[in-house]
């Protein structure tokens, strides 16, 4: 899509680049391709340029808030036993999700008669 609408506009790099093409003795289509296959080329290097960079960042930096750190005072805040009734809680003591659903027999099926 990127390439067909570079066509039109005849002062930018890339008609330049498909008129060469054309002028080589290429085909049209073929010619568009290889646009196609350029414009791919230049978004994937910056893709991977970004990538690096980000990695780059990443190593030096891990991000968050100065300070940060896992022994904050919210940590541990959390009561050992639940402050409402154990039904209450969210600990569930018959978990029932990781069994699969049951599954309903099918009926058998009857054979269609026409009149």
């Amino acid at each position: 899509m990127a390439a067909v609408t570079q066509i039109p506009n005849h002062d930018t790099i890339r008609r330049s680049y498909y008129d060469r093409k054309v002028d080589a003795g290429m085909g049209r289509k073929a010619a568009l391709r290889a646009l196609k296959r350029k414009i791919s080329d230049a978004i994937y290097a910056h893709l991977t340029a970004d990538a690096r960079r980000a990695a780059r960042s990443e190593a030096r930096d891990p991000g968050g808030q100065s300070g940060n750190d896992s022994a904050s005072s919210a940590t541990g805040s959390h009561p050992v036993t639940p402050a409402l009734r154990r039904s209450h809680s969210r600990v569930a003591t018959n978990p029932t999700t990781g069994q699969p659903p049951a599954q309903q027999p099918r009926p058998p099926k009857t054979p269609h008669r026409t009149s």
